[in-house]
This record gives C-alpha cells, structure tokens and sequence, in this order.
C-alpha cells in the first residue's frame, strides 16, 4: 500500500509509524514547511523529510539540503530522509558529511516490521484523500475515481476532458 499512496498519504502513514516506535511525530503544513514533513520528539527534537517514490527512482542530494535546512529552522538536534526507495550516491555522500540519517526502503521495511502497522498502511491509502492536482490538459480539478482495481485521478469536466492520472505519479 505504500508504494501506491501519494506524497501526504506517506506521511501521515509515517506519522502514525513513527507514534508506533515511541516518538511523538507532528506532520507540518504542506505548503512552506521549511523541508520537514514531520517533526517529532523523544529525547531529542527531529526533522524528517518523506519521499514516496517508486522504488526504481532514487531520491536526489536535494532531499538531504532540504532537511538539513530544516534542522536549523526548527532548531532540531537531528535530521532524517525517510523513503520508500533508495538514495543516490551524492545523497549519500551529502548525508555523511552533514549529519543527515537516511532510511531507506530496507530500513523502512525493517521499522515496520518491528510493530507490524499493515492495516494502517491499507486504512490510509483507501480513507486519506490524497493531495489535490489539477488537469494538466484543461486546467480543472483533479477528482479521485474508483476504476476495476485501484483509485485513480480523473478530471472533474469528464466527460469532456478525459484526462486521467496513477494516484502516486
């Protein structure tokens, strides 16, 4: 469920993960977030950038300068990449060097099986509206649409517009 979710979705999943293990997560505003989807404490105060991906595409250095930014505007102690794919070598390479934790989708994998949080991953994906876009073609509202299988966006003029797009493009 996961990998079909959007970008919000994977957050508010990484929320409530995250609760799971003992920390207390805060998903911030979607827009003009300082690059923190979440900010969350324990011990210690922590920034995290979510990247939902699909797990052929790797996240780039920028998530890294993202959340390293995010560190020194929320005055945390640490500062973390969470994502359900993998990281370039330049990310890593940034990441050492400033600090940054990466996790990874076998990290990620490794998180949730230590509290087996399925059932939110599918109560999520199917209940949480994903994020909303508009029609690349006319300019309308994108809806979400049940199609035979999984949701999907539809333009809202349909039948005029027959745009449509996957939901974790």
């Amino acid at each position: 469920y996961i990998d079909k979710m959007d970008g919000r979705q994977f957050e508010i999943y990484l929320q409530i993960l995250f609760r799971h293990l003992g920390y207390h997560p805060e998903v911030t505003k979607q827009r003009g977030d300082f690059g923190a989807d979440l900010v969350m404490e324990r011990d210690e105060k922590i920034v995290v950038q979510a990247k939902r991906y699909g797990y052929k595409n790797r996240v780039s250095l920028s998530a890294v300068q993202e959340v390293y930014g995010a560190k020194a505007y929320y005055r945390a102690n640490q500062a973390w990449v969470v994502t359900n794919s993998y990281f370039t070598k330049q990310a890593k390479e940034l990441a050492a060097a400033c600090d940054v934790k990466l996790v990874d989708r076998r990290d990620l994998q490794e998180l949730i099986r230590a509290i087996n949080p399925t059932f939110e991953a599918k109560e999520i994906y199917e209940n949480v509206t994903p994020e909303a876009r508009k029609c690349p073609e006319c300019g309308k509202q994108l809806v979400v649409r049940q199609g035979k299988g999984d949701r999907f966006f539809g333009c809202s003029s349909f039948p005029s517009c027959r745009h449509t797009e996957k939901i974790n493009k």
